[in-house]
């Protein structure tokens, strides 16, 4: 793919998904959630950026699937192998 071609992608893209700032309030957040929940520091940063923008439901496959942050928003692991039975 050429530059060019990939800058209108990412372009088309932005226009559909909203950005999240990571401001001050997101660090004192993240602070909170690195503590409360053993995350590394950026994995704080994301999920506190993610519960700042209201988000439901956060991919990762780094961090534990199905974990449950503040009883609003859950890490589902998008590699994970979802059975029939799952509440996926």
């Amino acid at each position: 793919m050429q530059k060019q071609e990939l800058m209108i992608l990412c372009s088309l893209w932005l226009e559909r998904c909203s950005v999240q700032p990571v401001i001050i309030s997101t660090i004192k957040l993240a602070q909170n959630l690195v503590g409360k929940y053993d995350f590394q520091v950026f994995d704080g940063i994301i999920v506190a950026a993610a519960l700042e923008a209201n988000c439901d439901i956060l991919y990762s496959e780094d961090m534990q699937d199905g974990l449950i942050i503040e009883n609003r928003l859950k890490i589902m692991n998008p590699f994970h192998d979802v059975s029939p039975n799952s509440t996926y």
